[in-house]
């Protein structure tokens, strides 16, 4: 199972946590931090990437929702969608109500919350087809810490001084 993560860079702590979830349950994600090269054609790559792949998450937030990468992602899946008349396109809401209109005709997953969050990333991945043993996502430290910084490691809480 290899997914695409579609996202703005200023949510990067969100999705670094995301994405080490769903590894951990051996998801293969493609991001664009551990799969781009300088040098790289970026919409080409991005193109094969999203043609390539079984899912495309888009993490919807104010950044994103203004992004023109993630507005040009956005428009590959649903026209992948069209020609292969598969549902590939998982919403995942993270900090806003203004769904883009293309999209709000579709179940979303809701990560704005600590209990939707835990609630919805088990559909995600019944839709993912991964066993979900229970499993949970952290999206900030245990002090409410709203503003994790991204590491090469994780993530870390300025507040608690801790890595998670």
């Amino acid at each position: 199972m290899q997914i695409f993560i579609s996202y703005s860079h200023k949510d990067r702590a969100f999705v670094s946590v995301l994405s080490r979830a769903l590894r951990r349950l051996s998801v293969d994600v493609w991001l664009d931090d551990h799969q781009l090269e300088i040098g790289d054609r970026l919409s080409q790559r991005i193109e094969q990437a999203i043609s390539r792949v079984d899912f495309v998450i888009v993490v919807i937030s104010p950044n994103s929702v203004s992004s023109q990468w993630v507005n040009y992602e956005l428009s590959l899946v649903l026209l992948r969608e069209g020609k292969d008349n598969k549902g590939r396109l998982l919403p995942l809401l993270l900090k806003e109500d203004n769904v883009p209109a293309i999209i709000a005709d579709r179940l979303i997953a809701d990560f704005r919350t600590a209990e939707t969050m835990n609630r919805d990333f088990q559909r995600l991945l019944r839709v993912l087809g991964v066993d979900e043993q229970e499993s949970e996502i952290q999206r900030f430290c245990h002090c409410g810490d709203p503003e994790p910084v991204a590491t090469e490691t994780g993530v870390w809480c300025i507040s608690c001084n801790k890595e998670y």
